[in-house]
């Protein structure tokens, strides 16, 4: 596997690092079968009802792009709903976020959003952060691989997202010895996973010393996310600084 050396890239990665240790926690919930929902998005249709694991597994580390959402309800008085989308796409990877928050009257509401790019624009490999304030920083690099690079990021992801999956019965479900071994403070019964043929959706509630806390996980468009680079990241690219490899 490639070192990388970009620190922009090195904040797209410890971003999905962390989203990646909220995820391990829902994943280990037990999958309720009386819970279903409609297809939702577009892209192959890989999770449907009777997937074996090893085909779903398969399905997903051939594919070529995917879209990840994460959605939080926050239980802090000051705190709405925060969202979190990480697409892959060839060559490009992208991650935003929005988070609401409230005044202590709760009459008004001030949303503050954090973007990340990296992405192939001529021979360079470009790596951007948007910050909640507005400001770019951007980075270029020269890697051995590109496609490399790219590839392992997407499989990286969802290597996290089947290592707490198990099948029992013929089915796919979740290894609860894990959840044990976590020590996630889940509210029982409140977990869920949804195949709704072209997306998964997994969601559960968490008890912690604010209160109760609702966390939902989905992953769509396979095969069929793009991500579009937005006019004010690319102008960003003629002050790229170069990082070595």
């Amino acid at each position: 596997m490639m070192k990388v050396r970009s620190k922009i890239t090195k904040i797209f990665a410890a971003v999905i690092t962390l989203a990646v240790v909220a995820t391990l926690c829902v994943l280990l919930v037990a999958c309720d079968p009386d819970k279903g929902g409609e297809n939702t998005g577009g892209g192959d249709a890989i999770f449907t009802e009777g997937v074996t694991l090893a085909e779903l597994t398969e399905k997903l580390y051939a594919a070529e792009s995917f879209t990840w959402s994460q959605y939080n309800s926050n239980a802090d008085e000051h705190l709405g709903n925060e969202t979190y989308v990480y697409k892959f796409a060839p060559r490009m990877m992208s991650f935003q976020s929005e988070t609401t928050y409230f005044d202590d009257d709760k009459n008004s509401s001030l949303v503050a959003n954090y973007e990340t790019y990296t992405y192939v624009s001529g021979e360079y490999v470009y790596s951007a952060v948007r910050d909640y304030e507005g400001n770019i920083y951007a980075e270029k690099s020269l890697p051995d691989n590109i496609d490399e690079y790219f590839e392992t990021n997407t499989s990286g992801m969802a290597e996290y997202f089947l290592e707490y999956i198990t099948e029992k019965d013929g089915k796919i479900v979740f290894d609860e010895e894990r959840l044990t071994a976590t020590g996630e403070s889940c509210v029982t019964g409140s977990g869920y996973i949804r195949l709704n043929g072209t997306s998964i959706e997994v969601g559960y509630k968490v008890n912690n010393n604010e209160g109760i806390v609702e966390r939902r996980y989905v992953i769509s468009d396979v095969n069929a996310t793009t991500v579009t680079i937005p006019d004010y990241i690319k102008s960003a690219e003629k002050d790229a600084v170069l990082e070595e490899w």
